[in-house]
């Protein structure tokens, strides 16, 4: 099913595979393509997906959301820029926003 969505992805998986065993920094970089799909949360029940991210570590960064109830219908949406920090805080206060929100 993968495959039939994204073309590329037999092209992409045989330059990660050529990159597997190359050295990078030190660390050997295992590579891995998984699907992922949003999954309904029980009945009255609404589900709050988050992430952030910043540019550097540290550096600009911003965060965004989606709350959608049990049948996957949106609810709310946002993206919001949070000044400069690192990657965790990006996605701490992305989450705390999205959590604001509900309440």
């Amino acid at each position: 099913m993968l495959l039939g969505l994204f073309k590329n992805v037999n092209r992409a998986s045989s330059h990660f595979s050529e990159m597997r065993s190359s050295r990078i920094e030190g660390c050997w970089q295992e590579v891995q393509i998984k699907e992922v799909r949003w999954m309904r949360p029980p009945d009255t029940i609404c589900k709050l997906n988050t992430a952030g991210s910043s540019l550097k570590n540290p550096d600009s960064i911003g965060g965004g959301g989606i709350l959608r109830d049990s049948f996957g219908k949106m609810v709310y949406v946002f993206t919001i820029p949070l000044g400069v920090g690192t990657n965790n805080q990006a996605e701490t206060l992305a989450s705390i926003h999205g959590l604001q929100w509900c309440v």
